[in-house]
């Protein structure tokens, strides 16, 4: 059984999927599977990722139809072997000591439960980019589990592509919610919170590609503001601060 379940979900990313896995296959820390969730493609993913399958540790999921992110993130967490769940976007690359670090910060802080890190901005060209306000507020954020959990009410600071947890958190908090879409990460980091300490590695562990086709950079922003707005007021609620 592998030592860490890589998920990574997919829909139309064509031009950056392979070197996502890549990145993947080039971690120093070689025990782990990757699960892709293929979710409907229909731009040719499909047929970029046919050369991954035969590889003994990697397996695809394929979604008939588009089924949406937390569908994909789920069934991905759900099909794991590993004890740990690392998550990787289609579009980003791993830093080649992400899973490496993260493992063995795991190991040696066993009251934790999930551990993120920072993130780099890089170009739809793989070029970087200088870090903005939301980049220098993450790395003011101290690996404190109590300071991480109270700071998360006042904005999601966690990258999701950098996290790293343990699969036990699906048996105490559950899965994505898809109710909580397009701010999902955020909804499932705050409940996580409140069952879970979690940590926060200072260092670079993905390159995060901003394009414009994502969904941050649409007019969709209103509501993933809403989303973010109701994922706070539940949490408030739960913790008894409201």
């Amino acid at each position: 059984m592998p030592r860490v379940s890589v998920v990574l979900p997919v829909y139309n990313c064509v031009r950056y999927i392979k070197e996502a896995v890549q990145s993947i296959r080039d971690q120093s820390f070689k025990d782990f599977e990757i699960v892709i969730v293929d979710d409907g493609s229909d731009d040719g993913t499909r047929n970029s990722i046919e050369e991954y399958i035969k590889f003994p540790l990697v397996k695809v999921i394929s979604h008939p139809t588009n089924m949406g992110i937390c569908k994909s993130l789920n069934d991905g967490m759900l099909e794991s072997k590993a004890d740990l769940i690392a998550i990787q976007h289609a579009d980003d690359i791993s830093k080649p000591s992400r899973l490496e670090h993260q493992v063995q910060y795991l190991d040696t802080h066993p009251d934790v439960d999930l551990v993120a890190g920072w993130i780099r901005y890089i170009n739809k060209k793989g070029k970087e980019k200088k870090d903005d306000w939301w980049l220098q507020e993450m790395k003011r954020i101290p690996d404190d589990p109590e300071l991480i959990r109270n700071k998360l009410i006042e904005m999601n600071f966690i990258p999701h592509p950098t996290v790293m947890f343990r699969k036990i958190i699906i048996d105490t908090v559950g899965l994505y919610d898809p109710e909580a879409f397009p701010t999902e990460d955020y909804d499932y980091w705050l409940r996580i919170s409140e069952k879970h300490k979690i940590g926060m590695l200072h260092e670079v562990l993905c390159l995060y590609r901003h394009h414009g086709r994502q969904l941050t950079r649409t007019e969709k922003m209103k509501r993933i503001r809403e989303k973010t707005v109701e994922a706070v007021r539940r949490a408030k609620k739960r913790r008894g601060i409201e």
